[in-house]
């Protein structure tokens, strides 16, 4: 054999070698392709059960919240209706009471007082102002002082405990009395029983108040000797101030309300508005009558105060009306201060045989947190 002849089964049987590897890798590669494919379809079928398993969750989840949301609506809807129910009956037991509500939201007026100098001390003479604030202490305005001083304490002890409330007290001198009388605010029978001759302090004083409070320049009034130690404007809520006298009579009830304090009620009631207009009929009537009957003896000054105090009473207690009213009590001749005062009266002391200072105490079922305290130096 030549030698070509020996190299051709080699190259036959290489040819088969090569042949048997390639069918070889071709049934790897699909077996690889085979697996691949499995491997996917399972991915595929793992990733729709995940989501079948998800969409179970969130029906479920949805339908738990639907329910829950279910009761929560039911439960407010009952707790509305409860609440609805509950309104409307306050309503129709106090049909003022949105009034009174939205009332609060509002800021309170002003509350306008006046008291009076005594009759001796006028300020533009006793204490003229220099820098428009300030005036000279001499020892000959000492009067003058301590009356400012006192109206200065009032003004301060009514705004003290007032909150938000606003007050103003104007102090009245002969001056702003006569400026009055020329401007004939009153009337003209108001300035002729104001000038009438024999004519005492009291009834001027009496007159001026009432005057005051009947034309409206101001709502509350005090005496010159009444000093206001605190302030009950806190719990008026539009509701008026008098002052029950201490009982005269054997029933312990004396049937009078002081004159030398008062408030008038912010109210729309007719037979309440009229109480300072009757009044200062009632005084201006008496004084022509003492007039007209000059050749008999006046009435007394006690007399006369008593009638005032007792149709004061008349027209506040006996006809119904002591609800728009603070109903303070007046105690006298106690050294200490009592609880619950607001004010002292120190027109009847015990050198001139009276029962010592009298106190206008506000009773406890009017509430309100008072503190007692002893009258210092300052006070006296």
């Amino acid at each position: 054999m030549t030698e070509l002849d020996t190299h051709v089964p080699t190259a036959v049987a290489g040819a088969g070698a090569v042949t048997g590897k390639s069918n070889n890798n071709n049934n790897n590669n699909n077996d690889t392709r085979k697996l691949r494919q499995r491997a996917r379809a399972r991915i595929i079928h793992d990733k729709k059960e995940d989501r079948r398993i998800e969409n179970i969750i969130q029906q479920s989840i949805m339908k738990n919240s639907s329910q829950r949301s279910s009761h929560f609506w039911k439960t407010f809807m009952i707790i509305f209706t409860a609440l609805c129910c509950t309104a409307a009956a306050m309503i129709k037991n106090n049909p003022n009471l949105i009034r009174r509500l939205l009332r609060r939201h509002k800021d309170i007026p002003t509350f306008h007082f006046a008291t009076k100098y005594p009759n001796n001390v006028i300020l533009g003479r006793d204490l003229p102002l220099f820098f428009r604030f300030y005036s000279i202490a001499t020892p000959e305005n000492e009067f003058a002082q301590d009356a400012v001083r006192k109206v200065c304490n009032s003004r301060t002890q009514l705004r003290k405990r007032a909150g938000k409330i606003k007050t103003i007290l104007k102090a009245w001198d002969e001056s702003n009395i006569e400026n009055l009388l020329n401007q004939d605010v009153c009337g003209n029978e108001f300035v002729d029983a104001y000038r009438a001759s024999g004519i005492t302090q009291q009834r001027k004083d009496d007159l001026l108040m009432w005057c005051l409070m009947a034309t409206r320049v101001t709502e509350g009034f005090f005496m010159e000797d009444v000093e206001i130690i605190d302030s009950p404007l806190f719990l008026t809520r539009s509701r008026g101030i008098v002052i029950l006298k201490k009982p005269t009579d054997n029933d312990g009830h004396g049937g009078e309300l002081s004159t030398l304090f008062y408030l008038h009620p912010r109210t729309d009631k007719n037979e309440i508005n009229w109480i300072p207009s009757k009044i200062l009929a009632m005084l201006i009537s008496n004084s022509q009558k003492e007039k007209d009957d000059n050749e008999e003896e006046g009435e007394d000054d006690d007399d006369i105060q008593e009638m005032i105090q007792k149709l004061l009473y008349d027209m506040v207690i006996t006809q119904g009306n002591e609800d728009d009213f603070l109903i303070l009590e007046e105690i006298c001749g106690q050294e200490n201060r009592p609880e619950r005062s607001i004010a002292i009266d120190r027109s009847s002391s015990y050198n001139d045989g009276g029962d010592g200072d009298c106190y206008f105490v506000v009773p406890e079922k009017y509430g309100g947190i008072f503190k007692a305290k002893k009258i210092s130096d300052d006070d006296e």
